[in-house]
């Protein structure tokens, strides 16, 4: 997957495949309601920090079984 990230917005969220949207403050991300790779990528985006990795999931893709995460400079 590639991530975009933004710093203004405008417009009206609309609820999609995945769930309803909600906004939240950097402190009060919900990672144990996300899927498990979110807690170690989202952090390094919302610092503002450029990263590639690969994350692998189980067949069901419940679990996260290993992944290899690089901060770019």
């Amino acid at each position: 997957m590639f991530i975009f990230s933004t710093c203004a917005f405008e417009g009206v969220t609309r609820p999609s495949s995945e769930g309803r949207l909600r906004w939240f403050t950097f402190d009060e991300v919900p990672y144990d309601e996300m899927w498990q790779d979110d807690e170690h990528w989202l952090p390094l985006l919302l610092e503002g920090k450029r990263f590639s990795g690969e994350f692998h999931f189980d067949e069901g893709g419940a679990e996260l079984l290993h992944f290899d995460l690089e901060v770019k400079s």
